[in-house]
């Protein structure tokens, strides 16, 4: 699944699926929407279970999903980003 940016009443929603590489724990992801103050969350596309990592907003338009340990080489995960809009 490509990454998709939607906006509805003001929110900004982004998506975008990821595979792990077996060798990184950070993962870089640019979601444009314009904004800091963000709901992030990662779910396994797998087992469809929500995955606790650390997020590092690094800009108005992009995070850095950092996991605890590496995750497993070919493992698939999504990200939804929600940007509430003033």
């Amino acid at each position: 699944m490509a990454g998709t940016v939607t906006t509805s009443s003001g929110i900004g929603h982004y998506r975008q699926r990821f595979d792990a590489d077996g060798i990184n724990s950070t993962f870089t992801i640019t979601h444009n929407l314009g904004w800091q103050f963000l709901l992030v969350q990662v779910w396994d596309e797998d087992t469809l279970e929500k995955i606790i990592v650390d997020i590092d907003v690094t800009s108005a338009d992009a995070v850095n999903i950092i996991f605890g340990v590496v995750p497993t080489a070919d493992k698939n995960y999504v990200v939804h980003i929600i940007a509430p809009q003033n």
